[in-house]
């Protein structure tokens, strides 16, 4: 595999150089971000341990030089030269203004890190990796103006990775999805919208009127009443009959939209026929699931459907 120029020599696989990182008794690059991409695509075949070691690299607070002699030391060097406010005080200005109110300069100028450690997002990963990824996209958006290249590289990195493994993982929960009841389909689904933040409301068992949960919100300027109904099919393809069916409903009831989740097939033309209702198939549910309920929720369903079956009695 060719390898940049700048990269060391000193390693031969991702395994010798998270080694290396971790024993940290010699010089390699890159530091902090995954060297090839190739090197990436058996992910999910990694355990979680193995992939919380990784971005625990990936994630770690440093400083780079960049940091300090580049930015810090010529901050504070230019100010204390007060003939360069004299010479130019809009330069002068920014550059007290950086040491003032630059939260990096300001750790540097602590004696602490410049880019913070960001591993607090780990314990996310197994019970809401949707909120990991929204961390980090939140600290990338505060600090990318002033980032490193290899701070934006392995940020990016630790994104890929959250999304590969802990949310497009799908292993054997197709199979899972289909050796639950009915019922307990339906019950999972009304799990993953309470997480969502919806209160629900699990019709009965017949006679639903082609709803199976009504999930409201009603938070501030978040007003919904959705219908949502679960199909749970092995090799069927969802019918159009079904769908319009949910929409005289959910027109009838004045929900404001309706959701259909279904393990069967579901066409294009069939998810674009009423924009009032959006459909989800399995690898799609799936999707929604590991996102909001953790990468391992079928290991912990008979908990979570104990616990949602406590509330609603």
């Amino acid at each position: 595999m060719e390898r940049p120029e700048i990269y060391t020599d000193n390693y031969n696989s991702l395994e010798e150089w998270i080694e290396l990182r971790k024993r940290n008794e010699e010089f390699v690059y890159p530091q902090f971000f995954v060297p090839f991409r190739e090197w990436m695509k058996d992910i999910e075949q990694k355990s979680d341990m193995e992939i919380k070691e990784l971005l625990r690299i990936l994630l770690q607070p440093y400083t780079l030089g960049v940091d300090t002699v580049d930015t810090y030391e010529f901050y504070k060097e230019y100010v204390q030269d007060k003939v360069n406010k004299e010479k130019n005080l809009q330069t002068y200005e920014l550059c007290m203004n950086q040491l003032k109110y630059n939260e990096r300069i300001y750790r540097i100028k602590n004696k602490q890190e410049a880019w913070e450690g960001l591993t607090w997002v780990l314990p996310l990963l197994n019970i809401n990796p949707m909120k990991a990824l929204k961390a980090l996209g939140m600290y990338f958006d505060a600090e990318c103006i002033y980032m490193p290249d290899d701070r934006i590289y392995g940020i990016s990195d630790a994104m890929d990775i959250i999304e590969e493994k802990y949310i497009k993982s799908a292993s054997d929960k197709n199979a899972y999805i289909f050796s639950l009841t009915l019922r307990e389909f339906e019950i999972l689904i009304a799990i993953l919208y309470e997480a969502l933040g919806y209160k629900v409301n699990l019709t009965k068992a017949t006679r639903d009127g082609g709803k199976d949960i009504i999930a409201e919100i009603n938070e501030n300027e978040r007003k919904e009443k959705v219908f949502v109904e679960c199909k749970l099919y092995k090799t069927c393809e969802l019918k159009k009959e079904t769908v319009r069916a949910l929409g005289y409903t959910m027109l009838s009831e004045e929900a404001t939209r309706a959701v259909i989740f279904t393990s069967g097939y579901a066409t294009k033309a069939l998810k674009e026929m009423d924009t009032r209702i959006q459909i989800f198939d399995m690898e799609e549910m799936i999707l929604l699931l590991n996102a909001n309920l953790g990468e391992r929720w079928y290991a912990d369903f008979e908990r979570l459907k104990s616990n949602f079956m406590k509330e609603m009695s």
